[in-house]
Formats: C-alpha cells, sequence, structure tokens
C-alpha cells in the first residue's frame, strides 16, 4: 500500500526536530511570503499588456470581474482540494481542511510523511491546477482570456508558499519526516546512530 511506504502515524526514535515553519507565530515569514507573492506577479505583467493591447482583446469588463472573482474563490478550494487528495493517498488517517481568516489550508496533522512524498503533497496542486488553467485558457481564450489568465497568475503567485517550502526541505536528506498541520510544517531528521527506516 501506498499509505506504508510514504507515512507514518507516529514519530520514529532517533529522529529530532530539524526544520519548523509556523505561519500563527512567525509572523516576518508571513510578511516575506507576502513580498515574494507580490514579485511573483512581474514577469507576468508583459504578457498581461501585450494581451490587452496588441491583441485588443474587448470583453465585458463586468463579465470579467465576475469570472474574476468566482474563479479566484474556486481556485482556491480546488488547490487546497488537491492538497487535501495527496495527503489523505499518503494517509489512512483524516485530513484537516480550514481557514484563518488570510488563507485557507490543508493539513494532516499527527502524519509523518517522508521528505519525497511530501514535496509531491506540496508542488501538486502547482502543476495540477496550473495545468488546469493554460487548457481553459486556450478552450476559452475568445470569451475569458483575460480572467482566466489572471487567475492563473494569481494563483502561481499563491504557489509561492508552497515552493519556498519545498526549496527549504528539497536540501534536507532523504530520510526526513514532515509532519503539516495546515498551519505549520515540521521537519525531523534521523540521527546518526538511529537505523535508517524500511522503505
Amino acid at each position: 500500500m501506498i499509505v506504508e511506504r510514504v507515512s507514518r502515524n507516529e514519530l520514529p526514535q532517533g529522529y529530532e526536530e530539524a526544520l519548523t515553519f509556523d505561519l500563527k507565530k512567525d509572523k516576518k515569514l508571513v510578511v516575506w511570503l507576502n513580498v515574494l507573492s507580490v514579485f511573483a506577479l512581474i514577469p507576468f505583467l508583459p504578457l498581461w499588456f501585450w494581451m490587452t493591447w496588441k491583441m485588443n482583446v474587448q470583453v465585458d469588463p463586468s463579465l470579467n470581474l465576475l469570472l474574476l472573482l468566482i474563479g479566484i474563490v474556486v481556485m482556491l478550494i480546488l488547490h487546497e482540494a488537491v492538497h487535501g487528495i495527496f495527503f489523505k493517498l499518503g494517509t489512512d488517517q483524516k485530513v484537516k481542511f480550514g481557514f484563518n481568516g488570510l488563507f485557507a489550508y490543508a493539513g494532516a496533522p499527527g502524519i509523518y510523511y517522508k521528505k519525497k512524498y511530501y514535496l509531491m503533497i506540496g508542488l501538486a496542486p502547482l502543476a495540477l491546477v496550473s495545468l488546469l488553467l493554460i487548457v481553459l485558457m486556450l478552450l476559452f481564450r475568445e470569451v475569458a482570456l483575460l480572467p482566466l489568465y489572471l487567475i492563473f497568475v494569481v494563483h502561481f503567485s499563491g504557489c509561492v508558499g508552497d515552493m519556498y517550502v519545498c526549496a527549504k526541505i528539497r536540501k534536507l536528506p532523504d530520510e526526513e519526516l514532515l509532519v503539516d498541520t495546515g498551519l505549520s510544517m515540521t521537519a525531523y531528521t534521523r540521527s546518526k546512530e538511529t537505523p535508517k527506516l524500511d522503505e
């Protein structure tokens, strides 16, 4: 079973905390990620101007706004759903969803995932939701290209936190175990005296 290969329901002996991110306590991290998210928008601006001016895309502004607002809500739900699906594929325990007033989240408290699978959990929405939005832009470019493009950009910007965490843990040893509550993530590393876990 995939569950037996990628996660454990308790932390094995000999593992020590190596790295933690807590969005509830670390306000500087939250500010830093928000700044990175804003900078992540910049590379997409030239294409936006090209579409609006050179392509002369003409759509109803009110329709644009409506599609944008609805699309962002759907995108947020879909993003966390993808996280949740991959969390659940790696455990037989309950997956947690929530909203803290600033952002939605998914997590699996008390479940310790192996590093390689956790990276898959973290990056799955970036890959799958982005691919879906690209397909929708191609299919509906005549009527909804601009709002779909904005949703794509907002989603990419919103993935900055996932990419930041994955970039940090990618450098850790492969035998790392990681637990994610949705608002915090902690990585545990095996001490030198502790034998490797069975694969």
